[in-house]
This record gives C-alpha cells, structure tokens and sequence, in this order.
C-alpha cells in the first residue's frame, strides 16, 4: 500500500518515474507481488526494473541475520536498478510513514542509541528521499480506498516474529490508547532529536580535526584524554562517534553503552582495552584513548585449510554441562564480534592472552609450545583481528574464555568441511 501511494503521488505530482522491485525470494507470495509490480508498471507506463536477490548466499558469506542481509541487499538492488533506469543522476524515494517513524524512535529508545537513533528516519540521506513522512499508515490506505487502487499485503508484517512488528501491532496501539495522537507525536518528536543530532555531529567533526591524530596508515585515531574528559558526555559521545566513523568502523547498531564504554578508557589505566562492535578496539594509552579498526583478513583460510566452524549461543545455566573437547569450546559471547571471527593460519602481529589483562606474541606462544617451525604455519586459529581466541589443538584465549562470570555464553565447534 505505501510503495502504490508514493508511485501515485510521484506521477500525479509530475515526476519523472520509474520503479525498482526487490524479490528476496522470502515468501510463498514474493511472484506475486513482482507480478503485479509488473503489471501495474505497464498500466501506467513506467519503466521498471526487477532484481533477485539471494539472501541465504549474503548470510553464508557475512553472517548478517535474515533482516541485515535483506536490509542490505535491498539497498544495493535499489541504487543498481535507479542507477540502470537514470544513468544521469536520480533520487530513490522509498515509502517509510508517520507510522514506521514511531515504531523506528520507539526501537532505537529501547536499545539505547541516543539523539541519533531517536531522529528516527531521516527525511533525506544521499540520495535516499522519504516523501511520505509526513502521513500515517491510516491516511495512505484511507487516500487509496478513495481511489479504488489495488495494491498487495505482506502477510509477514501481520507476525509477531521481530520487535518492529510487536511494537506495531501492541505497543503503538496501547500508546494511541494511552495518549491519542502518540504516533504523530512521537514522529514529531524524531524531527526535534534529528536537528539536535545534527547539530552536535557538527560541532564534533570541527573538535576532532583540532584535538585527534590519525594514524599514517588511517587504521587509527588518537584523542588526548585529559581533553575527551573535560568535555560534557554527550560532547565525548559524539566525539568517539566520529572518530569511529572517520576510520570507516561500522556504525550500524553502535548504541550509547558502546560509545560510553570508549569515553570511560579516559580515566582508566593504560593498557584497558574495550572492543567495539563492527570491527574495532579501543585502548588506553599513556596519554590518549587510541581507537583502531581491525581490518578482517581479505582471504580466511578457513577454506584453504579444508576446516570450518559453527557458532552456537548456549545458556550461561548449561555451561558446566556443556563437554568441550579438542573441537569445541566456550567463550564469553558479549566480548566477541561474531562477524569478525575467521578461521586461518598465524600472520604477522598475533598475539593471544594466557592470563588475564597479559598477552604474549603467538610466535612466542608457540616457542613456549614446543611447536615445531615447519608445522606452525598449519595449526588452526581462530583470529578476530589480531586478536587468537583459540589455538586449536592448544588452549583459547583466557581474555575470551567463559566463566562462572559469564553472562552470554558462546559454544564453538571446529569441522572438517564438507566435500
């Protein structure tokens, strides 16, 4: 329905149109809808481009959930096919309302992402254009029954099966009945948090240029501490923020505790590291709070060395029955990034901690082993960044370990692949 209603107001507004349709090949009804796309592209003579896209492949390689992957490849299907129909240059409009508005504050409220993530949906973002901010879900298919327009219904949007539509279908309503107008007000609202954002990533941006050093190689970015600590909170947030940013990090579900835990490196010893979501860390050092990217190894040998691995979250209450074995151990899940994990042999600048808060070169590590030198560039590890978890067939990292401690716990299986 909204998809119909912006192509409507588009053409009846006088623009140059053309659609782009997506089948992720989801759903027992994805045919359908590309059909009747089809269909109502030729009634009203527009051009039309449909991509298919596989998104069990996207996640077999990047390990993203269903919804990133499809949220990604939707992304990059809609630029390719707006690209094919105006090679000169064109905007996307895609069809978020008032409603998807709401429910996107409340989903980022709950998570803790800030003036950012309670700005909601940007009314533009490059080339990505939300005409229809500006009405809710009722007046859209109110202004098509006027119309007498078919469009088709994406049964999956009816099921409880992810926090959007919970937030949609119960806790949207409850807020209308608490407080009618709650939707409108809280898309309101995203406006004001929006502007706020904005303001404070530009006065960041200006502080950084002034107070950072980046790196020759642009792998990391250093922020003075005794500065990052004079600054207000939410000036140190937007800081990190930044800086994270400028080394290219991937920002998407950075949340406030992430941010807050970078800040805090400021008034801790040196040597105190957090890890950072999307592929970074963040050290203390003598003066400064040092943020790198880790760059994940462009070919894993997981597939030369004829080997794989299979993450599973257990329950911290199962861990003591859990039976580890040469081929599989358990790790705190909260201090690993799951979509940096590769399964390889040793390169330059391993290291893997064998007590708390002390690490040692991998190289030493296996001189200690008694591993002999012919033998080292074959043994299994499993690396994220520089970091080794696990020396397979050795010991794991005592910094990644699970405990008593532990709160999430993650079980790893080592594999031979299968032919």
């Amino acid at each position: 329905a909204d998809s119909v209603c912006l192509a409507e107001t588009l053409i009846w507004n006088g623009y140059n149109v053309g659609a782009v349709h997506v089948n992720h090949h989801l759903r027992e009804t994805a045919d359908r809808d590309e059909a009747f796309v089809r269909a109502y592209c030729r009634e009203k003579g527009i051009p039309c481009v449909v991509k298919h896209v596989d998104v069990a492949l996207r996640r077999e390689k990047t390990r993203e959930t269903l919804e990133e992957a499809a949220r990604n490849l939707r992304k990059e299907a809609l630029e390719q096919g707006a690209n094919e129909l105006f090679p000169g240059g064109s905007f996307i409009a895609t069809a978020h309302h008032k409603n998807d508005q709401a429910e996107t504050v409340l989903f980022h409220l709950i998570r803790g992402t800030g003036l950012r993530g309670a700005g909601g949906i940007a009314v533009k973002s490059g080339r990505f254009v939300r005409p229809l901010l500006c009405v809710t879900r009722e007046e859209i298919e109110a202004w098509l029954a006027e119309q007498d327009a078919d469009f088709c219904h994406d049964e999956t949007n009816d099921l409880d099966d992810a926090t959007r539509n919970m937030i949609r279908h119960h806790v949207l309503p409850l807020l209308n009945e608490i407080r009618p107008g709650a939707t409108e007000k809280l898309a309101r609202e995203a406006f004001i948090f929006h502007d706020a954002d904005q303001y404070l990533t530009k006065e960041a941006r200006k502080k950084l240029k002034t107070i950072a050093a980046m790196r020759s190689d642009g792998d990391a970015i250093s922020i003075p501490a005794d500065v990052l600590q004079s600054e207000e909170p939410s000036m140190q947030w937007y800081l990190v923020y930044e800086a994270l940013s400028s080394l290219g990090v991937d920002m998407k579900d950075k949340g406030q505790r992430h941010l807050a835990d970078i800040c805090a490196l400021a008034e801790k010893p040196v040597g105190k590291k957090t890890l950072i979501p999307g592929g970074g860390i963040a050290l203390r050092t003598y003066d400064c709070v040092e943020i790198r990217r880790v760059r994940k190894p462009d070919a894993p040998a997981e597939d030369a060395l004829g080997y794989e691995f299979e993450t599973k979250r257990i329950d911290r209450t199962e861990l003591k029955k859990t039976e580890e074995s040469s081929y599989t151990k358990t790790f705190d899940c909260d201090k690993i990034n799951k979509n940096m994990l590769v399964l390889r042999s040793r390169q330059p600048g391993d290291r893997i901690s064998t007590s708390r808060g002390a690490h040692k070169k991998l190289k030493d590590f296996m001189i200690d082993e008694k591993i002999p030198a012919d033998q080292r560039d074959s043994v299994l590890l499993l690396a994220m960044g520089s970091e080794i978890l696990w020396v397979v067939g050795h010991r794991i990292s005592e910094e990644y370990k699970a405990d008593e401690n532990t709160e999430n716990v993650l079980e790893i299986t080592i594999r031979k692949r299968s032919v």
